[in-house]
């Protein structure tokens, strides 16, 4: 599932959801069904977790990354810039979470403040890491914090789970640009993980494409093969000789079995890479 396209349908369907209910109070039209908000908000808190596992497991793969290449000052540079991003945003999210514990009991004050929050988070990150030439970020601005005065706590809710998957979203495209993004990390469906680590994803016509897989298997899966462009790997560190310029990919598969069923399952997945001229 790519949790940032869904993620985006109910960011849409979660600000829908808040002009309906402002809208009501205005213009005294029917709120939307108590059980819309409830639902949508399941999905968006599902999809926060996706995305806040998904980049504390970046953090690590850069730890990770920087180890393997040796320690460098700069890798451990960016992994203290990518820990300070991350305690910050971590402290926000506790703020807004305990604002949206409180909004059942009409936690005004409480909703302005979430708002500042967000607010203040988006400007910190644009200053920190304006060297890194990041995409465009948008400042949080759906709402201004008297529109939502008053709405029901569970449509405000919708609209706070939707800031904080922004932040997530901010967080990912910096640790990216800080080094995470030369790491793949693949997850299987019994929560066994293996990561590719390149030793470099910028190479030359002619030079060799070398990459290292690390993966923490336990006892109950076995019988693990890898395949690079079908051909079997026999080691877990391979390479192949780089051909053509431009942006490449090569297919990754991963045949292996579990003990509970001893069925054979498979896992593809394409890495990139860049070919340069000499």
């Amino acid at each position: 599932m790519n949790w940032k396209l869904i993620y985006h349908l109910y960011e849409g369907i979660a600000v829908l959801l808040i002009s309906v209910a402002w809208g009501a109070m205005i213009f005294g039209a029917p709120l939307a069904n108590k059980a819309d908000y409830r639902s949508v908000n399941i999905l968006l808190e599902n999809l926060f977790d996706q995305a806040f596992k998904q980049s504390q497991d970046n953090l690590e793969l850069l730890c990770l990354d920087v180890k393997n290449q040796g320690n460098s000052r700069e890798g451990k540079e960016c992994i203290l810039r990518a820990e300070a991003l991350n305690v910050r945003l971590n402290k926000a999210h506790q703020k807004i979470n305990k604002i949206k514990n409180q909004l059942v009991h009409g936690n005004v004050a409480g909703e302005e403040y979430a708002i500042e929050v967000f607010k203040q988070q988006v400007k910190w990150i644009k200053q920190e890491f304006k060297y890194l030439e990041l995409p465009p970020i948008a400042d949080i601005k759906y709402h201004e914090s008297n529109d939502i005065l008053g709405v029901p706590h569970y449509a405000t809710k919708s609209l706070l789970l939707s800031y904080q998957i922004k932040l997530e979203e901010y967080k990912a495209a910096v640790l990216y640009r800080l080094g995470a993004g030369d790491l793949s990390m693949i997850r299987c469906r019994f929560g066994w993980s293996f990561y590719i680590i390149a030793h470099s994803r910028v190479i030359q016509v002619g030079d060799e494409y070398k990459a290292d897989i690390l993966d923490d298997r336990f006892s109950d899966i076995y019988d693990v093969k890898y395949f690079a462009n079908n051909q079997i790997l026999q080691y877990s560190s391979f390479g192949f000789e780089a051909k053509g310029k431009g942006k490449k990919s090569f297919n990754l598969t991963i045949l292996y079995r579990n003990g509970y069923d001893n069925k054979l399952y498979s896992i593809e997945k394409n890495i990139p890479y860049t070919v340069i001229s000499k």
